[in-house]
């Protein structure tokens, strides 16, 4: 019987290798507008709460989506802040960014969870 854990593990190792990592503790708030800021994240995950200026574009369209994301193809040199709610999509979607040719992007770890954890603020619907 095949397992599949052994590959999805491998896949995340690999991505971990490729993708420059920040953990949300080494973030300042104000440091967001340095970066073109993706949240990952469902659009009803979005709503309910966000950093300051985050598009939305998530993981399970961001193929499909990302040559007409308009902002991700007109940042100029900002770099690439990708986040979700713990650090493992943001990763993923870090790590297809990069394949798909945006140069160095960076995944938040501890996702927005850890974000909130250390008393930062965010936006939305229901911000805490």
């Amino acid at each position: 019987m095949m397992t599949l854990k052994p590959n999805v593990e491998s896949l995340f190792a690999r991505a971990e290798q490729a993708v420059e990592q920040r953990h949300a503790d080494d973030i300042a708030a104000g440091d967001l507008a340095s970066y073109l800021v993706l949240d990952v994240r469902e659009d009803a995950e979005y709503q309910t709460n966000r950093l300051a200026g985050a598009i939305s574009l998530p993981r399970s369209r961001l193929e499909m989506v990302a040559a007409g994301c308009e902002p991700l193809e007109q940042r100029g040199s900002k770099p690439v802040l990708v986040y979700c709610k713990s650090g493992r999509r943001s990763l993923m979607a870090a790590s297809t960014l990069k394949a798909l040719g945006i140069e160095n992007p960076v995944s938040m770890t501890g996702g927005i969870s850890a974000w909130i954890e250390g008393g930062k603020p965010v936006e939305g619907d229901a911000p805490e």
